[in-house]
């Protein structure tokens, strides 16, 4: 594998109320310090962004999975959830929902179920995350798309 380098800028005008910028080649990103610390939420903020990392990551590792058994893909949602409570620390729930296309059948299905759990204990950035204490859940389900 290639090494692979990643730049980024980040701007910020003004203090607490203001807002920033985070830009790379391929992103650019409003970011501002949440209201409940005294900001104006009108752009991301770290928690999302790992959040966001952490989605990104395991999403692309399951779409690769599945890729690999070239299995019929329609698509792949995953809705995240993140949660920094108090004496229980940080924790990511990924709830995924794969779409496999029409012409697939049940033996595709049962395919594609391992992969939920095997992609959470794949991804780069989800294992950094667990190293570092951050508690990450998977669960989701396997549909056949239906004919519209």
């Amino acid at each position: 594998m290639a090494d692979m380098k990643t730049t980024l800028t980040t701007t910020w005008e003004g203090l607490t109320q203001s807002k920033g910028r985070m830009a790379s080649d391929t992103m650019d990103l409003p970011i501002a310090i949440p209201q409940s610390y005294g900001g104006t939420g009108a752009g991301s903020h770290p928690k999302e962004l790992l959040m966001a990392s952490a989605a990104a990551c395991y999403v692309m590792t399951l779409t690769a999975m599945l890729g690999a058994r070239k299995l019929p893909l329609s698509g792949v949602t995953v809705n995240s959830e993140l949660s920094d409570i108090p004496k229980q620390g940080m924790q990511i729930v990924h709830e995924v929902r794969i779409e496999l296309a029409a012409e697939a059948g049940p033996e595709n299905v049962e395919s594609s179920e391992p992969l939920i759990a095997a992609a959470d204990k794949s991804c780069m950035v989800g294992n950094l995350l667990k190293t570092a204490g951050v508690q990450i859940s998977v669960s989701g389900t396997v549909k056949i798309a239906t004919h519209g």
